[in-house]
């Protein structure tokens, strides 16, 4: 199940994007549902259905690769299956990656799905991207590793349905020592810093 490699064709890996991505807006439009009982009853049904499709074609591997070191140009692909930043996973923001010089770049606009004050982005949320980004700034470096620590300070509100820049680059490098730090902008203001220390244990 956790494999690097992956005979997926194209146009599968397309299908699947898109499930994803059919799902994800589901979520979203669930949050801010409002219909009869009766109209909610007939989604259910029909949810009902797809889900029983889904489940019948499971199997006891993955489609993709769960990790892919030679990602390609999209820096996503590195972790497919990310709960933070996977476009194969329903659950994962719309968060896309790149890098730009020294650093790796988040992008994204959350909904209501990622809430948590009112009209703000989850601090759980904010924490799990940073993780997820500095951990991907290591491993475009050739390093990987878990992370054995990571802080991040909320300086200001981090507004939904505004695009947000998150950015990590390397700081320091010792032994098997990485250390990373990022912060998130809003219209050109800081609104959360961050710093991680990680533990290369390999190299890619």
């Amino acid at each position: 199940m956790h494999k690097r490699t992956s005979d997926a064709t194209t146009e599968q890996r397309n299908a699947l994007a898109h499930m994803s991505n059919l799902l994800r807006q589901m979520i979203e439009d669930s949050i801010t549902i409002d219909a009869d009982s009766s109209k909610i009853t007939e989604i259910n049904q029909l949810l009902e259905e797809a889900a029983s499709q889904v489940k019948s074609h499971r199997s006891n591997k993955r489609a993709l690769e769960y990790y892919n070191p030679d990602f390609g140009e999209l820096m996503n692909n590195i972790q497919p299956y990310s709960a933070i930043s996977g476009v194969y996973n329903a659950v994962a923001g719309p968060v896309m990656f790149s890098q730009k010089g020294n650093k790796v770049i988040g992008k994204v606009s959350y909904g209501l799905a990622y809430e948590g004050p009112a009209n703000c982005v989850h601090g759980g949320i904010i924490s799990g991207v940073y993780d997820q980004l500095m951990a991907i700034a290591s491993m475009a470096s050739g390093r990987s590793g878990p992370t054995a620590y990571l802080h991040v300070e909320y300086k200001n509100k981090t507004p939904l349905f505004e695009e947000l820049e998150f950015q990590a680059w390397i700081t320091k490098e010792e032994n098997q020592k990485v250390i990373v730090q990022g912060q998130c902008l809003h219209n050109g203001d800081v609104v959360s810093t961050a710093e991680a220390l990680f533990i290369a244990r390999t190299k890619i």
